[in-house]
């Protein structure tokens, strides 16, 4: 799943709320798509097919436009200076946000939330396109009200007038966009990617979504893409997947669960060693509270089911053997070959709750309410004798 980090930059206050109004013309639901929205004005404004570019290059090595274009340092950033400013707190594809600070650094910006200002009112002003348009308009102009016979201006003139003009640049630049046109439409429609989005929120905010099934996928993207053929479902998936922050589910197949109810949830997948020991002394400890026990002991199998309880998944045979051993190293629990009744001695991590670490039962009484305090003191029935581990049969290790 793609990363995504926060802006965290200041704009004028007047720039936000004109892109935020630009938006809610747009769309009725503006807290979707504004994310959106936000990351359609930046990257337009880097103009990453770089066809604006061309154009503007092409323009200025034909005129003076250079002294007039919109695209000046000054004029971008000096113009924002001063008056009340808004955090934009957003959430934005982090290879984008990185980009985008190399743009302005390359251009001198006065500062990152400046130049977000100035995408984001280019955005609602018409795109760069527009821009681009302004800066020839004012070409127009300039060469109108002074009667400019300039060279370079006359070489655009005729250029565009002459039909049988053979003018390298232009025929190149013709051909790039002749050559977009054609594969513009292997490229995700921002908001067709925003539609099956909120079809599959369902009315509610995006915040509220935990996980969905792949079918509910599948039959968004074809009802805002008007196509449920497999080449617009491959092309659409992972946009739109973005787009919710949602990613497949570790451990449930055909499901996908957004980034923060996996934040919310304790997945096997999503554990380190250290926070899987931490998890079984604390469900060790649980499940003899539940039981009524003070004293308890566990076998590998009886560790394997607490993690597919609580964490959706689990340990590996040797895997629930390595974390019973470690489990061990905090006061209240041992391990080793326990003899319980007439039973063959086996290996157990046994957790004794009256003498476990303060932390874990201030856990059990926070996350789930129940009383150590009316624990029944249960006679320690089992007789064993701890020695050295014996060897475990070989098992593939996690």
């Amino acid at each position: 799943m793609t990363d995504r980090v926060q802006l965290g930059w200041r704009v004028p206050r007047k720039s936000w709320e004109r892109f935020v109004e630009h938006v809610a013309e747009k769309h009725a639901d503006q807290s979707l798509y504004l994310r959106v929205e936000a990351e359609s004005a930046m990257m337009e404004f880097l103009d990453d097919e770089g066809l604006l570019t061309e154009a503007q290059d092409l323009l200025e090595a034909h005129t003076d436009l250079s002294t007039l274009s919109s695209s000046t340092d000054a004029i971008i950033t000096d113009r924002y200076q001063g008056g009340n400013t808004k955090l934009v707190t957003h959430r934005v594809r982090a290879d984008l946000k990185e980009r985008f600070k190399k743009f302005a650094d390359k251009h001198d910006a006065a500062s990152y939330g400046r130049l977000l200002a100035a995408a984001l009112d280019t955005y609602v002003d018409g795109g760069a396109a527009r821009r681009l348009l302004n800066d020839v308009e004012r070409l127009v102009g300039t060469a109108t009200t002074t009667g400019s016979t300039d060279g370079s201006v006359e070489n655009v003139a005729s250029t565009s007038a002459d039909p049988g003009s053979t003018d390298e640049s232009v025929e190149n630049t013709l051909s790039t966009e002749t050559k977009s046109a054609t594969t513009s439409g292997s490229r995700p429609d921002p908001m067709v990617v925003a539609d099956a989005a909120d079809e599959i929120c369902d009315g509610d905010g995006p915040g509220d979504l935990r996980m969905f099934p792949e079918a509910a996928l599948e039959s968004a993207i074809a009802s805002a893409a008007g196509s449920d053929d497999e080449e617009t479902y491959d092309r659409y998936r992972d946009p739109v997947l973005e787009q919710l922050n949602a990613g497949e589910h570790p451990h449930t197949d055909g499901m996908y669960i957004t980034e923060w109810a996996r934040e919310e949830e304790t997945l096997w997948a999503d554990l380190d060693k250290a926070e899987r020991l931490i998890l079984l002394r604390r469900w060790a400890v649980r499940e003899a509270i539940d039981n009524g026990e003070r004293q308890s002991g566990f076998t590998y199998t009886d560790v394997i089911e607490l993690f597919e309880k609580w964490a959706k998944a689990g340990p590996s045979h040797q895997y629930a053997y390595d974390l019973m051993e470690a489990a061990a190293d905090e006061p209240g629990f041992e391990y080793g070959k326990h003899s319980v009744g007439t039973q063959s001695p086996k290996l157990l991590l046994r957790v004794d709750v009256s003498k476990v670490d303060q932390s874990i039962l201030d856990w059990i009484d926070e996350e789930t309410g129940l009383d150590r305090d009316k624990i029944g003191v249960v006679a320690d029935v089992t007789s064993y004798s701890a020695g050295s581990s014996p060897q475990q049969e070989g098992a593939a290790d996690d």
